[in-house]
């Protein structure tokens, strides 16, 4: 239940880093501590256990694991994890994010996903070559039910949003968690909005590396809350069970592709 939280002034890596420093204390300690590199951020979730960067006036590069999913057991939920950066946001190397709920190996439920939101305010593109995963946590061993999947939130001010250009990662998952003796988790929620000038979604790939996918005992939604560019989802291993979107500018197209059942609904 506790949290990571940093604001920079200008762009930012999050990254490995290395241990440094030579001194030693009379007591035996080491300034290079712990002696290997440290790399990316890790919580160990619950409802406070969140990770929290902003990068107020330079691009923000995820080359390194950003993790809160919770040690298995209790029904624990995912830490929450914002990432805003006042100019691109790129997740590539070993930058995933991943937010799952607790896998639960008792009676109960397994613990919902995480929510992710990454938000830029400034010119540069959204770019996720590695996952987004915030699936509920697994109840198939030992548990009843799987976890809710978490909502998934990418909002850029004025850039595209760029889903899996290399085309072998990229995904966005908020399936519910596997099921126990009961049901699978319900899945969640993927919402995608652009804004600026010609601000296009694009999605690369068609197979379940690069696929938006929210499935589950009732499935999940996808929101296209809006976008000033063309919204190009067409990997035929999307996912969801809801599909709501605008495009505010003329001219411009929606296309989106579904692997099963799809319903053109309302989605909150």
């Amino acid at each position: 239940g506790k949290y990571f939280k940093y604001t920079d002034a200008n762009a930012l890596a999050i990254d490995s880093v290395a241990a440094a420093g030579t001194l030693s204390s009379p007591s035996g300690g080491t300034a290079a501590l712990p002696g290997a590199a440290t790399a990316g951020i890790q919580t160990q979730g619950d409802a406070a256990g969140v990770v929290a960067v902003n990068a107020l006036a330079g691009a923000l590069t995820v080359n390194e694991l950003i993790k809160t999913t919770p040690a298995a057991g209790a029904p624990t939920a995912g830490g929450a994890v914002t990432l805003e950066s006042g100019g691109a946001i790129t997740l590539q190397s070993n930058g995933a994010i991943t937010t799952t709920g607790a896998d639960n190996t008792a009676a109960g439920a397994g613990g919902a996903g995480g929510e992710v939101y990454l938000h830029s305010t400034g010119a540069g593109d959204i770019t996720l070559n590695k996952n987004i995963t915030a699936q509920g946590g697994s109840a198939a061993g030992g548990g009843t039910t799987g976890g809710a999947g978490a909502v998934v939130t990418i909002s850029n001010e004025n850039g595209s949003i760029l889903i899996g250009p290399g085309g072998s990662a990229g995904a966005i998952d908020v399936s519910g968690g596997a099921a126990g003796s009961v049901a699978a988790g319900n899945g969640g929620t993927v919402q995608l909005r652009t804004a600026g000038t010609n601000a296009a979604i694009t999605q690369t790939g068609n197979t379940s590396a690069t696929a938006i996918l929210a499935t589950g005992a009732t499935g999940g939604s996808l929101a296209v809350v809006s976008a000033t560019g063309d919204v190009d989802l067409l990997n035929d291993a999307n996912d969801v069970a809801k599909l709501a979107g605008k495009v505010t500018v003329a001219g411009k197209y929606f296309k989106y592709t579904d692997a099963n059942a799809l319903a053109i609904d309302s989605v909150a």
